[in-house]
């Protein structure tokens, strides 16, 4: 049976093999997304979590503008906008990858209307 011990400084080893193994916060997701039975985000979560984060961007711009009305620095502020926009644009495609990869929609007409 092996035993996984986390140290301090993000290191661990098997009491068996002692490999070093370092994992991101990142990497850990990515290997919870190989478990069988772990359930992905859906289409509807992922457009809530575009919305919210576009509220969130549009609020750091504001304060970004009030930082530079106010003299102060915002190079770090930018730094974390320009994430922020990143992690929108990720959203975005998978959102788009996850509308193709869905079967298309049957529109019901109203009373056999138009097709268009």
């Amino acid at each position: 049976m092996t035993a996984l011990r986390f140290m301090g400084r993000g290191e661990s080893d098997f009491a068996l093999g002692q490999l070093p193994i370092t994992l991101t916060l990142c990497s850990c997701f990515v290997l919870l997304g190989k478990i069988p039975g772990l359930v992905m985000p859906t289409l509807e979560y992922v457009r809530s979590e575009i919305d919210r984060m576009r509220a969130q961007v549009g609020r750091q711009r504001k304060e970004i503008l009030q930082l530079q009305r106010a003299g102060i620095g915002t190079a770090s502020a930018e730094a974390l906008l320009a994430r922020m926009q990143a992690k929108v644009d990720h959203l975005v495609a998978q959102r788009d990858e996850m509308k193709k990869a869905a079967p298309p929609e049957t529109r019901k007409r109203v009373l056999g209307g138009r097709k268009w």
